[in-house]
């Protein structure tokens, strides 16, 4: 079901309830995030308060080095120093990050700061490309944006394509009707048999083998996990299981509709384990984590009313 994304760098984050009560937190804070801070629209002091940490996530660079262009470069610009300057930490891949959930060892290790960088330096598009020289460092960053953006495109394909796969079971004619531009939705009466079956424990289990199956990225052959392997991966994955779940269904019943950004803001639950949250300025998933994992989420400028 969910997609497969292909990137590296983090640490452990084990399942533990220790010190909760302080509510200080490590806030996976999503690209829109980003782009607020950038905008003057959210301030990263207040965010920081009480000992937060902010954690920017390769997904974030990838979205905003992806379809960039001269219109849009100061823009991006802004969102990338964001990251530079008040980022405490840059997540590790999906990748590499489930590899450790799954107690398969740690990932290949990838600078993504850097990446953040050529972007919040570049004066044009063309010197993305060319090279951006920080003198400061006496070091050239390149960016190959067309890479970027294929990678953007593949993935949100590959996303949605695996969504629409799920609702067309119970809504014939869902990913026709996406694939013209046209959104159909479950009626009344059939949404809540759908809502029970994505809410099976069979659906929930087939979403954390997923997992597994990206967490062995590079492997030469594939297996299933063990039965003591996913007992140890599901409770850590169940933010991520919970909100994939409710995504479907609401797109399904017509809750929202599917948005390009949505692959990348999805992939922040995989991260919400130990003392972590979700940060996000965006309505539906602010709305999914307070419904299945409310205490991995922390606005502390309670930006996004109830």
């Amino acid at each position: 079901m969910p997609s497969r994304n292909v990137h590296p760098k983090l640490v452990l984050l084990e399942l533990a309830e220790e010190g909760r009560g302080s509510r200080i937190m490590d806030l996976i804070a999503d690209t829109n995030v980003w782009y607020d801070i950038g905008a003057g629209r959210r301030d990263p002091g207040a965010l920081k308060s009480d000992g937060n940490r902010l954690v920017a996530t390769p997904t974030s660079f990838l979205e905003i080095a992806s379809r960039i262009d001269q219109r849009a470069l100061n823009e991006r610009k802004k969102a990338a120093a964001a990251v530079v300057s008040h980022a405490d930490d840059i997540a590790e891949d999906p990748e590499s990050h489930l590899r450790k959930l799954w107690g398969r060892g740690a990932g290949a290790q990838f600078p993504w700061i850097e990446g953040f960088k050529v972007i919040a330096q570049a004066t044009s598009v063309s010197q993305l490309g060319n090279g951006v020289r920080d003198f400061h460092q006496n070091v050239s960053r390149k960016l190959n944006v067309q890479l970027a953006q294929a990678w953007r495109e593949y993935h949100w394909s590959d996303f949605s394509d695996q969504v629409a796969n799920a609702i067309d079971q119970h809504c014939p004619g869902y990913k026709a009707a996406r694939e013209s531009g046209r959104y159909i939705y479950l009626r009344k009466e059939n949404a809540k048999t759908f809502a029970d079956a994505m809410q099976s424990n069979e659906v929930r289990s087939y979403i954390v083998a997923s997992t597994f199956i990206r967490a062995q990225l590079g492997a030469e052959t594939l297996r299933t996990p063990t039965q003591a392997e996913h007992n140890h991966a599901e409770p850590l994955l169940a933010p991520y299981v919970g909100a994939y779940i409710e995504y479907v269904i609401g797109c399904a019943t017509g809750s929202f509709a599917p948005q390009p950004n949505d692959f990348g803001d999805s992939e922040c639950f995989l991260y919400l384990q130990n003392n972590n949250a979700l940060l996000s300025s965006d309505h539906k998933w602010v709305k999914i984590a307070r419904k299945v994992c409310p205490s991995h989420y922390l606005d502390p400028e309670m930006k996004v009313a109830n």
